[in-house]
C-alpha cells in the first residue's frame, strides 16, 4: 500500500480504500491474467487509483477505481459488490463495466458501452473521473497494443473521452489523451508539431523567462509572493488544430507561448493583474473569475505585448482555481452548480435516438463542436456550438423556457430567433405561459438537443 498517498483521507476512509485495494488486489491476481506488457494486471487498478488521487477525487471514487475492472474480469457480480462496499461504489464500478449482451454484434458491444457510460454521467459524474483515469493510464501503455487496438482507441478517445474531459474541465487528461492520440492516428503530422514546438520554445525561451522575471520582481516589490510562474506553450494537437484547420500562421496565435501566475489566494488575482498590465500593453483582458466558463474554469487572462513580434498569454488564478482547472470539478463542486448544462444533452438524445453509433455522433457534435459564449442578464455566461440561434439559446438555459419563448433580444435589441450568437452577446428570453413552440422554431434551431427537444415538446403538442 506504499504505492498510494492515503493522508489526505480519514481513518474511516483509509480503511474502506484499504478494503477496495485487499480484494482487488486477491480478484486479479487469481482471476485475471497478466497485461499485454507483462505486468500484473493488479498494476493498473492501482495506476488508475494514483491518478483519481491527483485529481483530487473522494474516498468513493478512489475506492471504486481500485475496484473498477472487478465486474469485467472477475465471477465477481454487481450485488456481491455492493454487499462488500456498497451500492454507491457497486453502482460505480458497474457503470464503467463493459456490456456483456449476446444479442448484438462484438462489433457493437464498443458503442454500446460508451452510451452506457455516457448514460452513467447523468447519474453520478463520477463515473467521469474513474473512466478518464483508466483510460489515460491504458493510453500510456498502448504501446503493448496491438496497431489496431491502438487505433480504434484513439479514435474513440476524440469522440467520447476528450469531449467528456473538456466538458468537466480536466484540461490536464484532456490535453494527454489529445496527443497521445494524435501521435497514433496521424504520427508524421504529431511529430511536425512536436518539432515546430520545440523551435518556439529554444527561439523564445530567453524572451520568456526575462519577462517572467520582469513579472516576479515588480510583484513581490509589491508584496505578492507567487507560488509559480510558469512557462506553457500549445499542444501538438493544439498547434495542429489552430495552423491546419483554422488556416493561421504560427505567430498569429494568441495563446502560443503562455505564462501562468499561480498566486496565494483569489484577492491577489486582481492586483497580479494591474502589476502585470502596468509592466506590458495589454490587447485583451478575459475575466473568468466572475464569469466562469461552464466546466468552471476560473483564472484572469491578459494578452499582453512583449515586442512587436511578441504577444503573451498570461494567466493568473490561485492553488484552487488551477487545480479544478487541471482535473476539473470535483464532485462537491458538480452537486453545488447542479451539474453541467451540456449533460442534458445525453438524456434528452438518449430519450429519442435508438442507434448508439448515431447517438454518440449526436452527442459528440455537441460536445466538441467549436464554442460562442454568451451572458444572461444576471450575468451567467453560456456555451453553445458555433452557429447557435437564439431558438437554442432559449432552450439551453432552460427547457420550459424554450417551450414558452415569445421573442428575444440580443444587448438590448430585439433579433429575429434565427439570430446566430456571437461571441459576448448578452441575450434575454421572453416567454410566454399561453405560448407554445413552432415549426417555425424548428427551422430555426441547429443543435440537435433543442431539436429533438422542440419534436417532443410538438409530438405532446405544448
Amino acid at each position: 500500500m506504499s504505492d498510494l498517498d492515503l493522508t489526505r483521507f480519514s481513518k474511516e476512509e483509509q480503511t474502506m480504500i484499504l478494503k477496495g485495494y485487499y480484494y482487488a488486489k486477491e480478484m486479479h491476481n487469481k482471476y485475471t491474467k497478466p497485461r499485454l506488457s507483462g505486468e500484473p494486471y493488479f498494476t493498473h487498478p492501482v495506476a488508475v487509483t494514483k491518478i483519481l488521487i491527483e485529481m483530487g477525487a473522494d474516498a468513493t471514487t478512489v475506492t471504486a477505481g481500485l475496484l473498477h475492472d472487478i465486474i469485467e474480469d472477475t465471477p465477481v457480480i454487481k450485488e456481491k459488490m455492493a454487499k462488500e462496499f456498497g451500492s454507491k461504489i457497486a453502482n460505480l464500478v458497474d457503470s464503467v463495466t463493459k456490456v456483456t449482451r449476446y444479442d448484438i454484434p462484438k462489433s457493437q458491444i464498443a458503442l454500446a458501452t460508451d452510451r452506457k457510460f455516457m448514460n452513467a454521467l447523468l447519474r453520478d459524474p463520477r463515473t467521469a473521473l474513474i473512466k478518464l483515469a483508466d483510460r489515460l493510464h491504458n493510453m500510456r501503455t498502448a504501446n503493448a497494443w496491438p496497431i489496431e487496438t491502438q487505433i480504434r482507441k484513439a479514435k474513440e478517445n476524440f469522440t467520447v473521452y476528450i469531449p467528456v474531459a473538456n466538458a468537466i474541465g480536466a484540461w490536464r487528461i484532456k490535453q494527454e489523451l489529445e496527443d497521445s492520440s494524435f501521435k497514433i492516428l496521424q504520427p508524421k503530422a504529431y511529430q511536425l508539431n512536436a518539432e515546430k514546438i520545440k523551435y518556439i520554445k529554444e527561439s523564445y525561451d530567453p524572451l520568456v523567462e526575462e519577462v517572467k522575471e520582469t513579472i516576479d520582481k515588480n510583484l513581490k516589490e509589491q508584496h505578492i509572493v507567487p507560488k509559480l510562474i510558469k512557462t506553457q506553450f500549445k499542444s501538438p494537437w493544439a498547434l495542429y488544430q489552430a495552423l491546419s484547420l483554422r488556416s493561421k500562421e504560427i505567430l498569429e496565435l494568441k495563446d502560443l507561448i503562455s505564462l501562468k501566475i499561480i498566486v496565494n489566494n483569489a484577492l491577489e488575482c486582481y492586483p497580479t493583474l494591474g502589476i502585470v498590465n502596468s509592466l506590458y500593453k495589454s490587447k485583451k483582458i478575459t475575466d473568468y473569475i466572475s464569469n466562469p466558463k461552464l466546466n468552471r474554469y476560473q483564472s484572469l487572462h491578459s494578452h499582453i505585448v512583449v515586442s512587436d513580434e511578441f504577444n503573451l498569454l498570461v494567466k493568473i488564478r490561485d492553488s484552487l482555481m488551477e487545480r479544478k482547472a487541471t482535473y476539473g470539478l470535483s464532485y462537491d463542486e458538480y452537486k453545488k452548480i447542479g451539474g453541467i448544462k451540456l449533460f442534458q444533452v445525453i438524456e434528452t438524445l438518449d430519450d429519442n435516438i435508438s442507434n448508439d453509433k448515431e447517438f454518440l455522433e449526436k452527442v459528440e457534435k455537441e460536445f466538441y463542436s467549436e464554442k460562442v459564449s454568451f451572458f444572461t442578464p444576471d450575468g451567467t455566461r453560456c456555451e453553445l456550438p458555433y452557429g447557435a440561434t437564439l431558438v437554442d439559446a432559449a432552450y439551453f438555459i432552460h427547457t420550459e423556457i424554450g417551450n414558452h419563448m415569445i421573442k428575444a433580444s440580443v444587448n438590448g435589441v430585439i433579433k429575429p430567433n434565427n439570430y446566430r450568437i456571437h461571441e459576448g452577446d448578452t441575450i434575454r428570453i421572453f416567454t410566454g405561459e399561453d405560448v407554445s413552440p413552432t415549426e417555425e422554431q424548428l427551422k430555426d434551431a441547429m443543435t440537435n438537443y433543442t431539436k429533438v427537444a422542440l419534436r417532443k415538446a410538438l409530438t405532446r403538442g405544448e
